[in-house]
């Protein structure tokens, strides 16, 4: 999972992730922004479901992070699509709306925004 770190004319940091892990970009983009105790919650999250079975999730104005002990999952809100809504042959493009990656790969993705915000 490759991501790179930008600050915009604002000041405001923007996350890009490589493909395949597009929304994880969008959701610290979106979700995260500099709110640092967001990121202080979901790896306290992280911290209580490791080696158990439990799981947990935060829904967020845009996107919901989803974690058990071996990964995270992270989709737009507006996924919640039935099968039903969807007309018969036509597929719903969600790789901009889903995506998974591993415990230890988003950990290394927040300690690398962390230390980003950092560099101002």
């Amino acid at each position: 999972m490759e991501y790179e770190f930008l600050r915009d004319v604002t000041g405001l940091v923007k996350v890009r992730m490589s493909m395949g892990h597009e929304v994880v970009g969008h959701w610290f983009n979106e979700e995260v922004k500099d709110n640092l105790g967001l990121l202080d919650e979901v790896e306290e999250a992280i911290n209580s479901v490791k080696g158990s079975e439990r799981q947990w999730q935060r829904v967020g104005h845009e996107y919901t992070l989803w974690l058990d002990g071996e990964e995270v999952m992270i989709r737009a809100n507006q996924l919640e699509i039935s099968g039903d809504e969807i007309e018969e042959g036509m597929n719903y493009y969600d790789e901009e709306s889903l995506s998974f990656c591993g415990v230890e790969d988003f950990m290394q993705v927040v300690a690398a925004y962390r230390e980003f915000l950092g560099q101002r």
